[in-house]
């Protein structure tokens, strides 16, 4: 970091003046503003790195088959509203999950693939490493009145066998989703 505090703070305070007066002329919708501190070479922050509520609301929204999601600034969420929509209709259906089924989302993030899932299936279990992710999913399926989603925040490698020789019965079989992150799935979740 080369910048001193006041140096970022002063940026901000730019970015956000900036930010608000196009707003206000009806040039663009925003309806919060987050700023994170971000010195790695990386596309994409640290988990840890602290996330700063600058104005606005504390979640972004958005709905899905009928559903609405609350969305944390640090949790994934698919930014093509409309495609997002077809993707899950698609996997909701190809899943073909039964009443006596367990559907897996792995690396599920705010829920969505599970929650838009969970009527056709006896019960959905999320996993996702970025807590607030998790957080989010939670909230997602009380808000949505979908009652059979459990979400276990952890690394998919590492919750996967927890979560199978929990809610699927010995013999028995599952149906696993997966929308892995940019490097890929672990090869543990896959075997």
């Amino acid at each position: 970091n080369n910048a001193a505090k006041e140096e970022i703070d002063g940026a901000i305070e730019r970015m956000c003046a900036f930010l608000r007066e196009r707003a206000g002329e009806g040039r663009m919708k925003m309806t919060s503003f987050f700023a994170q501190e971000h010195n790695t070479i990386s596309n994409k922050a640290n988990d840890e790195a602290k996330m700063r509520h600058v104005w606005g609301d504390d979640f972004f929204y958005e709905s899905l088959l009928g559903n609405r999601f609350r969305i944390s600034p640090a949790s994934f969420f698919q930014v093509n509203t409309t495609g997002a929509e077809v993707l899950n209709g698609m996997i909701r259906d190809w899943a073909a999950a039964g009443e006596d089924q367990v559907v897996l989302d792995v690396c599920c993030g705010t829920g969505t693939i599970g929650i838009c899932t969970a009527s056709r299936a006896k019960k959905v279990v999320g996993i996702e490493i970025c807590v607030p992710a998790v957080v989010d999913a939670e909230a997602n399926a009380a808000a949505n009145g979908v009652t059979n989603c459990e979400f276990l925040a952890g690394k998919a490698e590492d919750k996967i066998r927890e979560a199978i020789s929990e809610h699927v019965p010995k013999g028995g079989s599952c149906v696993a989703v997966v929308d892995p992150p940019r490097g890929g799935g672990h090869k543990t979740v896959v075997q």
